[in-house]
């Protein structure tokens, strides 16, 4: 059998497989999953935003899918999973008033920045996932497919690593603000500080050694800028699980200080954001790279669920928070255009 018609077996009898191609890379790699219940012994993690969804998984098989593989298979493969109910949109109404409402609660000293998020429904849109796959684009970023009977099937092009470790050498990327074009301001440059400054005290608190943070870069991700730094340091394997479990959610999806901001999005936001603002993790025997779940979307036979945030502090404006996350759904929005 040809790569893409094994795929094809296991997607039509819902088996779980996660399809990707990491940074840098040309070709996606293909491995069907079976759970496990050991987290050190696994080769996959998912982890939803909450942590109340957490899967650990070996690989029962893994091979390359080119991408002439994908050309040259005519079949289509679409999602098999349909809706149980009709997902509500956040309305831009709704979205500005929860911004202005954090803005509120910052200004009185309740958190520092929360991160506000919306999803977006869009019906009778359902990509083929071979022509998903090639629409996506080859960047800096994870690019992934990823299904699960449980969870059902996801897709998107992240850019974020949440944590990387190899061979004793841990790191974590502060990547927040967001710009299409324009020139970068104090508000932006202060929620990215605060994504760097938990990540530093977060390895201080887990004994990483001999810590170092870059100088704050532009990293660009499709049609979008971000800022981003990158603090490193030293750390043992016995610990590098740990230390990923207690980043996560860190403050570029989550907020600060972690308790009272996700004690508000749980209020505010009325939607359960599932494996969106979670992470994926790829573990090897000297090496774990966890990437954050953003520019990522909820496939369905009928439609698609797509889920954006923007992070707020003091010095946000809400229609330009809204704006912000029109901007982060076309990232995906023209990927599926024409799939």
């Amino acid at each position: 059998m040809r790569p893409t018609e094994i795929w094809a077996e296991i997607h039509r009898k819902n088996g779980s497989y996660i399809l990707y191609r990491k940074p840098g890379e040309r070709e996606f790699v293909f491995s069907e999953l079976e759970e496990i219940t050991s987290f050190s012994s696994a080769e996959f993690v998912v982890c939803s935003f909450d942590s109340q969804i957490k899967k650990a998984y070996s690989a029962k098989q893994s091979f390359v899918i080119t991408n002439e593989d994908l050309k040259s298979d005519d079949s289509p493969i679409y999602s098999e999973f349909g809706l149980q109910e009709i997902p509500q949109n956040t309305s831009r109404e709704t979205y500005v008033k929860q911004v202005q409402e954090a803005v509120a609660e910052i200004k009185k000293g309740a958190f520092e920045k929360v991160v506000l998020s919306r999803r977006f429904y869009s019906n009778g849109i359902s990509p083929e996932l071979k022509t998903l796959l090639l629409n996506l684009p080859q960047s800096d970023s994870l690019s992934y497919v990823f299904c699960d009977s449980q969870y059902g099937l996801w897709a998107g092009v992240t850019p974020e690593v949440l944590m990387r470790w190899k061979n004793g050498v841990v790191s974590g990327m502060a990547l927040a603000g967001t710009r299409v074009e324009g020139e970068w301001n104090e508000k932006e440059y202060q929620e990215q500080k605060t994504v760097s400054d938990y990540l530093k005290n977060e390895f201080e608190k887990y004994s990483v050694r001999n810590i170092e943070v870059s100088e704050v870069q532009t990293k660009r991700a499709g049609i979008l800028e971000h800022l981003c730094s990158e603090v490193r340091g030293e750390i043992d394997s016995d610990t590098v699980l740990n230390l990923l479990d207690q980043l996560h959610p860190t403050p570029a999806l989550g907020g600060f200080p972690k308790m009272e901001t996700m004690r508000f999005i749980e209020n505010t936001e009325h939607f359960n954001r599932e494996l969106y603002g979670g992470y994926l993790a790829f573990k090897e025997t000297d090496l774990l790279e966890a990437f954050v779940n953003i520019r990522c979307m909820r496939i369905y036979r009928e439609g698609i669920v797509q889920f954006a945030g923007a992070g707020i502090n003091s010095g946000s404006d809400a229609e330009k928070e809204w704006l912000e996350t029109e901007n982060k759904l076309r990232v995906l929005g023209q990927v599926v255009v024409g799939c």
